[in-house]
Protein backbone atom coordinates (compact mmCIF):
# COMPACT_ATOMS: atom_id res chain seq x y z
CA UNK A 1 0.00 0.00 0.00
CA UNK A 2 1.39 3.39 -0.99
CA UNK A 3 2.46 5.56 1.94
CA UNK A 4 2.44 2.73 4.50
CA UNK A 5 5.71 1.70 6.09
CA UNK A 6 7.80 1.08 9.16
CA UNK A 7 10.03 3.75 10.67
CA UNK A 8 13.06 2.73 12.74
CA UNK A 9 14.51 5.41 15.02
CA UNK A 10 18.19 5.74 15.96
CA UNK A 11 17.36 3.92 19.20
CA UNK A 12 15.86 1.01 17.27
CA UNK A 13 12.19 1.74 18.04
CA UNK A 14 10.01 0.49 15.19
CA UNK A 15 6.69 2.17 14.39
CA UNK A 16 4.10 1.80 11.66
CA UNK A 17 3.70 5.05 9.74
CA UNK A 18 1.61 6.50 6.97
CA UNK A 19 3.19 9.15 4.71
CA UNK A 20 1.03 11.56 2.74
CA UNK A 21 1.18 14.99 1.11
CA UNK A 22 -1.06 17.81 2.28
CA UNK A 23 -0.78 21.41 1.15
CA UNK A 24 2.37 20.61 -0.81
CA UNK A 25 4.13 19.33 2.31
CA UNK A 26 5.04 15.78 3.15
CA UNK A 27 3.43 14.60 6.38
CA UNK A 28 4.01 11.57 8.58
CA UNK A 29 1.29 10.00 10.71
CA UNK A 30 2.49 7.46 13.31
CA UNK A 31 -0.04 4.63 13.56
CA UNK A 32 1.56 2.74 16.42
CA UNK A 33 4.57 0.75 17.54
CA UNK A 34 5.41 -2.62 16.04
CA UNK A 35 4.41 -5.25 18.59
CA UNK A 36 1.75 -3.07 20.20
CA UNK A 37 -0.45 -3.16 17.11
CA UNK A 38 -0.72 -6.00 14.61
CA UNK A 39 0.37 -5.62 10.99
CA UNK A 40 -3.21 -6.18 9.78
CA UNK A 41 -4.60 -3.52 12.11
CA UNK A 42 -1.87 -1.08 11.04
CA UNK A 43 -2.66 -1.72 7.36
CA UNK A 44 -6.36 -1.20 8.01
CA UNK A 45 -5.64 2.10 9.78
CA UNK A 46 -3.37 3.18 6.90
CA UNK A 47 -6.15 2.43 4.42
CA UNK A 48 -8.56 4.51 6.52
CA UNK A 49 -6.05 7.38 6.66
CA UNK A 50 -5.48 7.18 2.92
CA UNK A 51 -9.22 7.51 2.34
CA UNK A 52 -9.35 10.57 4.62
CA UNK A 53 -6.53 12.21 2.66
CA UNK A 54 -8.31 11.49 -0.63
CA UNK A 55 -11.42 13.18 0.78
CA UNK A 56 -9.34 16.31 1.42
CA UNK A 57 -8.86 15.90 5.16
CA UNK A 58 -5.61 16.11 7.13
CA UNK A 59 -5.63 13.23 9.65
CA UNK A 60 -2.47 14.42 11.42
CA UNK A 61 -3.82 17.94 11.98
CA UNK A 62 -7.18 16.55 13.13
CA UNK A 63 -5.50 14.30 15.70
CA UNK A 64 -3.33 17.18 16.93
CA UNK A 65 -6.44 19.35 17.37
CA UNK A 66 -8.19 16.55 19.28
CA UNK A 67 -5.21 16.27 21.64
CA UNK A 68 -5.22 20.03 22.24
CA UNK A 69 -8.95 20.01 23.00
CA UNK A 70 -8.50 17.13 25.46
CA UNK A 71 -5.68 19.01 27.16
CA UNK A 72 -7.74 22.20 27.33
CA UNK A 73 -10.58 20.27 28.98
CA UNK A 74 -8.19 19.26 31.77
CA UNK A 75 -7.08 22.86 32.49
CA UNK A 76 -8.68 24.50 35.55
CA UNK A 77 -11.63 26.65 34.61
CA UNK A 78 -12.83 28.45 37.73
CA UNK A 79 -11.05 30.82 40.08
CA UNK A 80 -11.28 28.27 42.92
CA UNK A 81 -9.65 25.55 40.78
CA UNK A 82 -6.79 27.87 39.81
CA UNK A 83 -6.27 28.88 43.45
CA UNK A 84 -5.99 25.19 44.40
CA UNK A 85 -3.39 24.68 41.68
CA UNK A 86 -1.54 27.85 42.73
CA UNK A 87 -1.42 26.59 46.31
CA UNK A 88 0.05 23.24 45.24
CA UNK A 89 2.64 24.73 42.89
CA UNK A 90 3.68 27.94 44.65
CA UNK A 91 2.24 28.49 48.10
CA UNK A 92 3.25 25.05 49.38
CA UNK A 93 6.90 26.11 48.95
CA UNK A 94 6.63 29.46 50.72
CA UNK A 95 6.90 30.17 54.41
CA UNK A 96 3.70 32.24 54.51
CA UNK A 97 1.78 30.11 52.00
CA UNK A 98 -0.84 29.03 54.52
CA UNK A 99 -1.52 32.61 55.57
CA UNK A 100 -1.81 33.77 51.96
CA UNK A 101 -4.21 30.93 51.16
CA UNK A 102 -6.38 31.87 54.16
CA UNK A 103 -6.52 35.47 52.94
CA UNK A 104 -7.49 34.35 49.43
CA UNK A 105 -10.15 32.02 50.88
CA UNK A 106 -11.55 34.77 53.10
CA UNK A 107 -11.64 37.68 50.64
CA UNK A 108 -11.63 36.33 47.09
CA UNK A 109 -12.97 32.78 46.83
CA UNK A 110 -16.43 33.67 48.20
CA UNK A 111 -16.76 36.35 45.50
CA UNK A 112 -15.02 34.79 42.49
CA UNK A 113 -14.81 31.09 43.35
CA UNK A 114 -17.26 29.92 40.69
CA UNK A 115 -16.33 32.52 38.06
CA UNK A 116 -14.40 31.31 35.01
CA UNK A 117 -10.83 32.50 35.45
CA UNK A 118 -10.82 34.16 32.03
CA UNK A 119 -13.69 36.46 33.05
CA UNK A 120 -11.97 38.06 36.06
CA UNK A 121 -10.81 41.53 35.07
CA UNK A 122 -9.04 44.45 36.70
CA UNK A 123 -12.47 45.94 37.38
CA UNK A 124 -13.40 42.87 39.47
CA UNK A 125 -10.28 43.41 41.57
CA UNK A 126 -10.92 47.13 41.97
CA UNK A 127 -14.49 46.42 43.08
CA UNK A 128 -13.27 44.10 45.84
CA UNK A 129 -10.59 46.55 47.00
CA UNK A 130 -13.04 49.48 47.01
CA UNK A 131 -15.62 47.42 48.91
CA UNK A 132 -13.04 46.56 51.57
CA UNK A 133 -11.96 50.20 51.86
CA UNK A 134 -15.58 51.41 52.10
CA UNK A 135 -16.26 48.82 54.81
CA UNK A 136 -13.33 50.13 56.83
CA UNK A 137 -11.30 46.93 56.56
CA UNK A 138 -7.72 47.57 57.76
CA UNK A 139 -4.99 47.52 55.11
CA UNK A 140 -3.10 44.27 54.58
CA UNK A 141 -0.01 43.50 56.61
CA UNK A 142 3.34 44.67 55.20
CA UNK A 143 4.27 42.42 52.31
CA UNK A 144 0.70 41.28 51.77
CA UNK A 145 0.28 43.44 48.70
CA UNK A 146 3.46 42.14 47.12
CA UNK A 147 2.22 38.55 47.45
CA UNK A 148 -1.07 39.58 45.83
CA UNK A 149 0.84 41.19 42.97
CA UNK A 150 2.83 37.97 42.53
CA UNK A 151 -0.37 35.95 42.34
CA UNK A 152 -2.03 38.25 39.83
CA UNK A 153 -1.08 39.34 36.38
CA UNK A 154 -3.42 41.73 34.57
CA UNK A 155 -6.27 40.82 36.88
CA UNK A 156 -5.97 37.08 36.40
CA UNK A 157 -4.41 34.57 38.74
CA UNK A 158 -1.16 33.42 37.24
CA UNK A 159 -0.63 29.65 37.11
CA UNK A 160 3.09 28.88 36.98
CA UNK A 161 4.32 25.95 34.90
Amino acid sequence: MRGFGIRVTELGVKSYIFLYVRGGRRRRYTIGRVGEISLDAARAKAAELRLQVRLGRDPGAEEKLARRLALAAAVPKTFAEVVDLYEKRVLARTRRGREIRQTINKHMVPIWGKLPITEITNQHILNVVETKIDAGTPPPAPGGCSKSRNAYSDGQLRVPN
